[in-house]
C-alpha cells in the first residue's frame, strides 16, 4: 500500500490543531467549570491537560545510539499506570493558566511545534526519549494526532449545546488506523476481520485462517464508535447491544483487548 499523495503526520497535526483550536476559541468562558464526560474531570481540566500533551513533544530528547523504539501501542500502554499522576498535573495546570486558558494552550503549541522543527530539522525519522520511553518522531507525532482526536472528541461529548467538533478526515484516517494496528498488535491472527469504513480493515485473533469470500467473523464500526470503544470511551456490550458496533460470528468478539489504551 502506498502512501503516495497523503498528508505527513506533521501536517495532520496541525490541521487538527488548527480545528480544535478554532473550535475551543468559540466556548463562552462557563464552559470551562463543566463536567466533562471523564469522571472527575472537568472542561477546563481537559482543555489544560490538552496543552500538557503537546508538551510531550517538548521534552523529546535524542536517544542514545542503539537504543530501540517502543511501538505506539507500547509507548501509549503507559498511560493508565500514570492516569493519576497525570489527572492531578492537569488539574494544577488549570488552576495556574485559569486567567488565559487559551493563552497557555497557544503557548504550549509554539514550543511543541519549535522542538518538532528542531527534531525533524535533518528528515531523519530518529529515536527520542519522550515522557513515557523511547519512540520514534513520526510515531509520537501520530501520539498527538491521537490525543488531540480523543479530547476533541471527549470536550464535543461533555459540551452538547456546542457545534460539533469537525475533526479532519486525514486525522480520523490515522486514528483510526492506528488504533486497529494496535489490536493487531495486541491479537495477531486471521480469524476475525475488523472494518471500520471507509478508512481500513484488519484480520486478527488466532484461529482459522480465511482467504476467500465473506469472512466467517466480522465486526464493523463506524470510525468514531471504534475510537471511542478502543480508547474506553463505551464499552463492548453496549456498542454491541445498541448496534453501533455489528458483530456476526462466533468469534467475533475483542473485547478481551479493550480499551486498547
Amino acid at each position: 500500500m502506498t502512501n503516495v499523495g497523503r498528508p505527513s503526520g506533521r501536517d495532520v497535526l496541525e490541521e487538527t490543531w488548527g480545528v480544535v483550536r478554532e473550535w475551543l476559541g468559540e466556548l463562552p468562558a462557563k464552559s470551562y467549570d463543566v463536567p466533562s464526560v471523564l469522571d472527575g474531570w472537568t472542561v477546563g481540566d481537559l482543555i489544560a491537560h490538552v496543552g500538557r500533551g503537546l508538551e510531550a513533544l517538548v521534552g523529546a530528547v535524542p536517544a542514545e545510539a542503539g537504543v530501540g523504539p517502543l511501538t505506539i501501542r507500547s509507548y501509549v500502554a503507559t498511560y493508565p499506570e500514570v492516569a493519576s499522576e497525570i489527572a492531578e498535573a492537569s488539574r494544577l495546570l488549570a488552576v495556574e493558566t485559569a486567567a488565559d486558558p487559551l493563552g497557555a494552550l497557544d503557548a504550549s503549541w509554539n514550543r511543541a511545534s519549535k522542538s518538532l522543527d528542531q527534531l525533524a530539522a535533518d528528515s531523519a525519522d530518529r529515536v527520542v526519549v519522550a515522557r513515557r520511553g523511547p519512540i520514534l518522531v513520526s510515531d509520537l507525532v501520530v501520539t498527538r494526532v491521537l490525543e488531540l482526536v480523543v479530547h476533541a472528541d471527549d470536550l464535543h461529548r461533555s459540551l452538547r449545546q456546542a457545534p460539533a467538533v469537525v475533526l479532519p478526515r486525514a486525522a480520523v484516517r490515522l486514528v483510526v488506523r492506528t488504533l486497529l494496528d494496535a489490536l493487531v498488535e495486541l491479537a495477531p491472527g486471521h480469524s476475525v476481520e475488523v472494518r471500520v469504513p471507509p478508512f481500513a480493515a484488519v484480520q486478527c485473533l488466532g484461529g482459522p485462517r480465511h482467504t476467500r469470500g465473506t469472512p466467517p467473523n466480522v465486526i464493523e464500526a463506524e470510525p468514531l464508535t471504534w475510537i471511542r470503544l478502543a480508547c474506553g470511551r463505551i464499552l463492548w456490550t453496549d456498542a454491541v447491544a445498541d448496534g453501533s458496533v455489528r458483530a456476526s460470528g462466533e468469534r467475533a468478539d475483542v473485547s478481551t483487548y479493550l480499551p486498547l489504551l
